[in-house]
């Protein structure tokens, strides 16, 4: 139920600018920050909410301060209590649309939502990593930087290791465990992660369907029912069996940790043939954690080897366990004892070589053997080369003579001087327009606009029709950039505007590759 915001404090530094928004503890405020000179986002704690509240509003500025420097978690910048005695943080501010007010406009596409997925999980691992459950991963706890950054913010609910935090979360995108109020770990966020995913695709919460939709018949559908799948056309198979995994009931049955969640769709962008995103994981590293740069040659930063090949004593160690505690497991640092070439492992000791792991993508050019290097292993200094026998020499006169007499023949031929040739000398044939090698989308072709009495009816043609192929077109405004549409027609009738009615059009394929847009106007 909405409520009419609080008035915004006088704070000291800052001056009031508008209002971003209000929930059921706190109204969100934007401020110009004098000193220095930027744009803030101040969250304000409501009045008379009691100790509790005020705790809860504490602990989400400490874990925000915690994880403050993560590029896909929101900024905090100060924290304080106003004149009035309300608590407030100083949050970086960002675009006023959140996630979950986007896809309700238009869900994004299939690579857009593996991206946002991906860098967000990133964000969660940290958290995870820091011993901090979020508990209330859902689209409109996502919000974007002025650089087009998605940003997971609202640490509210949070809880530390396996704590059952506050009762209040959203039911649409909890998993079971947290409405039943059993203990929950890391795999109840990666369930979280994974409904916010599928809404990215469809625009709506996986349990929200037509018909009744009241906080029971959710809840008894979260329990219940299984994950439905997306049913959105260019959504792989590959990737509904990953968000099937994600949001199984059984949370032993899901992904373990955010990151092999993330990994999991990195494998989806790689089938895809996208360009596939960084996961960004918190490192601790200590003065231990780097090798001697005179013993070695090599400097080596902080970093995880995690394979999930590998089997589970190999790989990453929990960094939770059943008391909720975040201890990471001690290293192993003994030096190996069998024969044959090690690899060192960063932080956990040595290993065997294992072969090379299959790869998906685009394939690797080949290099010629000279110019071959072993990253990270001794370079052999080659053998110097016989010196060449100089018999080649006349061979590659003789050669060179042989074509040179073939030139001339053929020079005679072409002249018309031959025996035998009359009329004119052959024409070159022009050369094939070479394919491009990375696959672009070709643009609509046989634009045409019809005016229709108050309408204007647009058509246009597929150069090379796929199975799956949609259209995105959009009305030229001039004041403003309209949102693109989705179709699968190739005509649509516009009403005519004043001074001139243009459209632009672009294919869609069903990877969820698109071309350029084209223009056209009657």
């Amino acid at each position: 139920m909405s409520r009419t915001p609080a008035p915004p404090p006088l704070l000291d530094g800052y001056q009031y600018l508008d209002i971003l928004g209000s929930g059921g503890f706190a109204d969100v405020f934007k401020y110009q920050q004098l000193r220095p000179r930027r744009e803030v986002a101040i969250k304000v704690l409501l009045k008379g909410l009691g100790a509790q509240a005020q705790r809860q509003f504490e602990d989400e500025a400490n874990v925000m301060a915690l994880l403050s420097n993560h590029p896909s978690i929101v900024s905090i910048f100060a924290a304080g209590v106003a004149p009035d005695g309300r608590p407030y943080l100083v949050m970086e501010s960002c675009q006023p649309k959140s996630l979950g007010a986007q896809i309700r406009l238009r869900p994004l596409q299939v690579g857009k939502a593996l991206e946002v997925g991906i860098q967000v999980a990133g964000a969660v691992e940290t958290a995870h990593r820091l011993g901090v459950l979020h508990r209330d991963i859902k689209p409109a706890n996502i919000l974007f930087t002025d650089f087009g950054r998605p940003a997971l913010t609202d640490f509210g609910i949070s809880a530390a290791g396996e704590g059952q935090g506050t009762a209040a979360f959203s039911v649409a995108w909890a998993p079971p465990e947290q409405i039943d109020n059993r203990p929950m770990g890391p795999a109840g966020d990666v369930y979280s992660l994974a409904a916010t995913v599928w809404a990215m695709l469809v625009g709506r919460s996986p349990f929200d369907v037509p018909g009744d939709n009241n906080t029971l018949a959710i809840t008894q559908r979260v329990k219940t029912v299984p994950p439905p799948p997306t049913g959105r056309p260019g959504v792989p198979e590959s990737l509904e069996r990953v968000l099937r995994t994600a949001m199984a009931k059984n949370p032993e049955q899901r992904y373990p940790s955010a990151l092999e969640f993330a990994r999991a769709l990195q494998s989806i962008q790689a089938e895809l043939h996208e360009s596939v995103t960084t996961i960004d994981v918190r490192e601790d590293r200590n003065d231990d954690d780097y090798v001697d740069e005179h013993e070695s040659g090599t400097r080596v930063t902080g970093f995880a080897l995690i394979d999930p090949d590998l089997p589970p004593e190999q790989t990453a160690s929990k960094w939770f366990d059943v008391s909720g505690s975040t201890r990471p497991s001690q290293p192993n640092t003994t030096t190996p004892t069998g024969s044959g070439q090690q690899v060192i492992q960063h932080g956990r000791g040595y290993a065997q070589p294992t072969g090379p792991l299959e790869f998906t993508g685009p394939a690797i050019p080949e290099v010629p053997a000279e110019d071959t290097y072993l990253v990270g292993s001794p370079i052999a200094t080659p053998e110097p080369e016989a010196p060449r026998r100089s018999s080649a020499v006349p061979l590659i006169v003789g050669l060179l003579i042989v074509v040179l007499a073939i030139g001339l023949i053929a020079a005679w031929f072409l002249s018309g001087q031959g025996a035998g040739t009359t009329g004119k000398a052959p024409t070159a044939t022009a050369s094939a327009k070479p394919k491009d090698p990375i696959g672009a989308v070709p643009q609509p072709t046989e634009l045409k606009a019809v005016v229709n009495g108050t309408n204007v009816v647009f058509s246009w043609k597929n150069p090379s029709p796929l199975e799956g192929d949609t259209y995105n077109y959009r009305v030229v405004q001039v004041d403003k950039e309209a949102e693109l549409i989705l179709t699968t027609e190739t005509t649509v009738t516009v009403p005519a505007m004043a001074g001139g009615t243009c459209l632009e059009v672009g294919l869609v394929r069903k990877n969820g590759q698109f071309s350029e847009l084209s223009k056209v106007c009657p």
